[in-house]
């Protein structure tokens, strides 16, 4: 009977081992999975990131040269304006000039 007991006893220390043995395995698969899933979710992440980045700058070009072309344009306006103005005063200029070259005024 004490065979019996010790051989219980031995076979219960086996089976106890092969569960902690399992149960070590079954943790370092675990901890591998987790480590495998965080790495594609930092790698997802900094994409997303790199794609948001990507976007603000290709909005801020865009609103950059929105506003460089409504510069422009008030730019070219006001130039054509002072060309009008200019012209307009042209002829009185001229009249101007030739009368003090020739002695008039």
């Amino acid at each position: 009977m004490t065979e019996d007991v010790i051989r219980q006893i031995l076979n219960i220390e086996k089976q106890a081992q092969a569960v902690y043995n399992d149960a070590q395995r079954e943790a370092a698969r675990i901890v591998a999975q987790a480590e495998t899933e965080a790495d594609r979710i930092l790698r997802q992440t900094e994409e997303q990131a790199r794609e948001e980045a990507q976007r603000l700058l290709d909005d801020a070009r865009a609103e950059a040269e929105e506003k460089r072309g409504r510069i422009l344009d008030g730019t070219c306006e006001e130039l054509r304006q002072i060309e009008e103005e200019a012209e307009s005063h042209l002829d009185e200029a001229v009249h101007y000039v030739v009368d003090q070259v020739v002695g008039r005024e």
